[in-house]
C-alpha cells in the first residue's frame, strides 16, 4: 500500500520519486537504477496530494504539515492544523475545515510554515485555491449559493457575490461546487433522484445550465484553467474543455477500471 509521490515537470526535485510505506519515507532516483537517496521514519501520510514547493516536499500527517528538504531529507518545519482539506497554489497552502465543519480557513507560508491569516466563513463552505485569488463558496442548505473572492496574501475579501443561484432546486437539493478553474466553476445538485449541472463564470451572474442528459459524475479528479477531468458512472474517464458557451467533452474510455485515487497526482 505504498504512496508514491512524483514532482511535477520543471520542479527542482524532478528526477526523484518519494515513497511512503510502513512508516518510512524514502527518496529514490527515478532512473533504471533507482538508488535510495535518503530515508526517514514518519507516521502515515494523510490522503491528498503532496505539495512540492521549490526544493521542499510538504506532507500532511496526523493533524500537522511537515516540510522536508527534498534533496537531503532534512526536516525544515512543521505546523499543527485542524482542518480536513488542503489546497495550494503558487506560494501558499490553504487548510480548511470543509463543508461539514465551521468553515475555518488557515493560510500558511510554505517556505516557513508560518500562519499568514485565518478566518471563519461558516458552515457549508468550499474553497478553491488559485495563483492570485482564493474562491470560497458557501452553500447553506435550502439557500442560494454565495461566492467570496479572497486575497491569499492578506485574507481580505476582494469581492463578495450574494445569492448567485436564486432558483434552488425543488425538493431541497443542495448545490455544491464540483470543480473550479480560472475561467469557471462546475456546480452540481441532487434533487429527487435527479442530477443537474451548471456552469458559473465567477462573475456573480446566474450560472448557465449544462445539459448532460443522464450523465452521472462520480468524482472530479482534476481541474485547471482549461480542462476538468471527471470520472463518470461506469468507470469512464472524461475530459471537459471549457469554452465560452460551456464545456466540450472528450471521453476517454476506462470501462471496468477502478481508480486508485491515493496515487493520482496531476
Amino acid at each position: 500500500h505504498a504512496k508514491i509521490m512524483v514532482p511535477p515537470s520543471g520542479s527542482p526535485l524532478a528526477g526523484k520519486a518519494y515513497c511512503q510505506d510502513a512508516g518510512i519515507l524514502t527518496c529514490v532516483e527515478a532512473n533504471p537504477q533507482g538508488g535510495i537517496v535518503w530515508q526517514r521514519f514518519m507516521r502515515k501520510v494523510d490522503n491528498g496530494k503532496p505539495i512540492f514547493f521549490g526544493e521542499l516536499l510538504v506532507l500532511r500527517s496526523k493533524g500537522q504539515f511537515i516540510a522536508f528538504d527534498g534533496r537531503t531529507g532534512e526536516r525544515r518545519w512543521s505546523r499543527k492544523v485542524s482542518g480536513r482539506f488542503v489546497q495550494h497554489a503558487s506560494d501558499y497552502i490553504l487548510d480548511w475545515s470543509g463543508s461539514n465543519g465551521s468553515g475555518k480557513a488557515v493560510c500558511l507560508d510554505p517556505k516557513t510554515g508560518k500562519i499568514r491569516w485565518q478566518k471563519t466563513y461558516g458552515h457549508g463552505t468550499q474553497a478553491f485555491a488559485q495563483a492570485n485569488v482564493i474562491h470560497f463558496f458557501q452553500t447553506p442548505s435550502g439557500k442560494p449559493l454565495r461566492h467570496f473572492v479572497v486575497n491569499p496574501l492578506t485574507g481580505e475579501t476582494i469581492q463578495a457575490y450574494e445569492d448567485i443561484l436564486q432558483d434552488v432546486m425543488k425538493g431541497g437539493g443542495l448545490w455544491t461546487v464540483r470543480s473550479c478553474g480560472a475561467k469557471g466553476a462546475l456546480l452540481g445538485s441532487d434533487g429527487k433522484g435527479k442530477q443537474e449541472y451548471r456552469i458559473y463564470k465567477l462573475d456573480g451572474k446566474k450560472p448557465n445550465p449544462w445539459r448532460l442528459g443522464d450523465v452521472m459524475i462520480v468524482n472530479v479528479i482534476a481541474s485547471n484553467d482549461k480542462f476538468t477531468v471527471v470520472e463518470e458512472s461506469g468507470h469512464q474517464l472524461v475530459v471537459y474543455k471549457f469554452e465560452d458557451d460551456g464545456y466540450r467533452a472528450t471521453p476517454l474510455a476506462m470501462a471496468g477500471t477502478k481508480f486508485d485515487r491515493n496515487n493520482m497526482y496531476f
